[in-house]
């Protein structure tokens, strides 16, 4: 999708991140997927 993090881009910051693990009976979230959502909050306001 456009606007979407590189490969590259997260290579050099998803080793930053903490492990994805669910808690309880919730299943793990991917973390791409919510700095991406992060990243759309903060383009589009």
């Amino acid at each position: 999708m456009r606007g979407d993090l590189t490969d590259e881009e997260w290579g050099i910051i998803g080793v930053l991140l903490p492990a994805e693990r669910g808690r309880g009976c919730r299943p793990a979230h991917d973390n791409r997927r919510s700095i991406n959502g992060m990243l759309y909050v903060l383009r589009v306001g």
